[in-house]
């Protein structure tokens, strides 16, 4: 059984949610908003301690916060010619006004050093939301949209 909570230095009092398997917590991402944040404890070796997961997310977490705007690049681009051609309402956006659409809404980091971002859009997308995968690196992965 896992501790109820695990307080980091960064991602704050985390409560653990053995429904989902995690540890989540709401967080200041910036000056501007609060996110989620999820750790998740899948495909973790029974040997390595909550702890070491929560500290290895950390680091994850902080190479997403010095990269969140290039991750919002790449999704615009992936995704502009989709929304202009097949969910516009009217006229169409470039990149600029898609990413100013796109709010950080929660991350979930993975224990192997991966990441999914997931982004509000508003109604661009008639109310679904773009999930941003990234590698162990943390380089895009993959884009898509769900809900």
């Amino acid at each position: 059984m896992q501790a109820q909570y695990i307080t980091d230095t960064l991602l704050g009092t985390l409560k653990w949610n053995g429904e989902y398997n995690w540890y989540q917590s709401n967080i200041q991402f910036s000056t501007e908003r609060q996110i989620e944040v999820m750790v998740s404890f899948d495909d973790v070796e029974p040997h390595v301690t909550p702890i070491n997961v929560v500290t290895h997310a950390r680091q994850i977490y902080e190479g997403v916060q010095q990269k969140e705007n290039e991750m919002r690049r790449f999704a615009a681009g992936a995704l502009l010619k989709t929304y202009n051609e097949n969910w516009r309402q009217g006229k169409g956006i470039d990149k600029k006004a898609f990413m100013e659409r796109m709010t950080l809404e929660s991350m979930m980091l993975y224990a192997d050093g991966t990441a999914r971002l997931c982004y509000s859009v508003g109604d661009l997308f008639g109310g679904h939301s773009i999930f941003v995968h990234t590698d162990d690196e943390l380089y895009f992965s993959s884009v898509e949209l769900v809900g």
